[in-house]
């Protein structure tokens, strides 16, 4: 919506028929879609980092769930079978 905004003020202003009002009006949509990525990439940037964490997490648990089994199986009285 902000960019088929933008491409109306720019064909406008390509006409020559750029006043000061329409020349602020680019500007503060350009600003508005710099913004909008700029909190976009920010949450990239904190999902990114959440799943890290969570991988971080999961791996240790695997792990020692893998190294439960195999000590339990070791057990002749058959605890884990």
């Amino acid at each position: 919506m902000l960019k088929s905004k933008l491409a109306d003020v720019e064909l406008v202003i390509d006409k020559g028929n750029a006043s000061e009002e329409v020349i602020y009006k680019r500007l503060e949509i350009v600003n508005s879609i710099n913004e909008l990525e700029k909190q976009q990439a920010m949450e990239t940037a904190q999902k990114t980092r959440l799943n890290g964490q969570l991988k971080v997490m999961r791996i240790p648990n695997t792990t020692m769930e893998f190294l439960i089994k195999k000590e339990q199986s070791s057990y002749p009285w058959g605890v884990g079978s």
